[in-house]
């Protein structure tokens, strides 16, 4: 049961942080290095860029 929902939270936090980074201000080439790292690394990925994400 717990895991449909962590499953569940984790989606809903990836798709913000892919609406987040689509939707800034820096360039092209920052989008899509982040999306890659938030795409490959689902976990790490996600709290890489919460960290960094809540500094800028």
């Amino acid at each position: 049961m717990w895991y449909w929902v962590l499953g569940i939270i984790h989606l809903i936090v990836f798709i913000w942080a892919l609406l987040q980074i689509l939707g800034s201000s820096m360039p092209l080439v920052n989008k899509i290095i982040w999306l890659l790292v938030v795409g490959l690394l689902p976990v790490v990925g996600l709290i890489i860029y919460l960290l960094i994400w809540r500094k800028a």
